[in-house]
């Protein structure tokens, strides 16, 4: 890294006392040439780099951004109604009528509630939601009229390419 740089950045620290934090991370990362695969300044990056070479008196920066309150966290919705009732189960898998799952189809899929109603009340977790891309599923049993749920799970972008649990349950690249 260049201490030239980093001697620009302290200067417009003292010359200009209107200048904002995030104004010389963009600086910093324009002058480094720091961009993301899709060409967007890495600023989150550049904020622990610089404030550690703040720490170690090697630049000085504007008092950080004042950041505006938490908002309440992020949560799955629970509308409230009951959980259906597990149905009686055989003595394992293989006996079980009609075992399958059925992927939630967004939002605005009929069983979507279903589906946070199970997590938010039955994981370990409770209503933390999962972050980015996801796949949702239930799993059904049943037939003739007999039809239930026996749990629900999800897969966020972290575990979209396992390997190991994709070998084990036999899924190719499509599934």
């Amino acid at each position: 890294m260049s201490r030239h740089l980093l001697e620009r950045l302290t200067e417009r620290t003292l010359r200009d006392p209107l200048v904002t934090r995030t104004q010389l991370l963009e600086a910093f990362c324009r002058g480094t040439h720091w961009k993301d695969a899709k060409g967007r300044a890495c600023l989150s990056s550049a904020r622990v780099a610089l404030r550690r070479l703040e720490e170690r008196g090697l630049v000085r920066l504007p008092a950080p951004d004042v950041r505006a309150p938490l908002r309440q966290r992020r949560q799955l919705w629970d509308d409230g109604k009951a959980l259906p009732p597990l149905p009686a189960l055989p003595g394992s898998v293989e006996q079980i009528p009609g075992l399958r799952l059925r992927k939630i189809e967004g939002a605005k899929d009929p069983l979507h509630g279903l589906w946070n109603r199970l997590i938010g009340r039955e994981h370990p977790l409770k209503r933390a939601p999962l972050v980015g891309a996801q796949l949702r599923y239930l799993i059904e049993c049943g037939a003739d009229g007999q039809e239930g749920y026996l749990g629900a799970f999800g897969f966020g972008p972290a575990a979209y390419h396992l390997e190991c649990r994709d070998a084990w349950i036999g899924w190719c690249e499509a599934a």
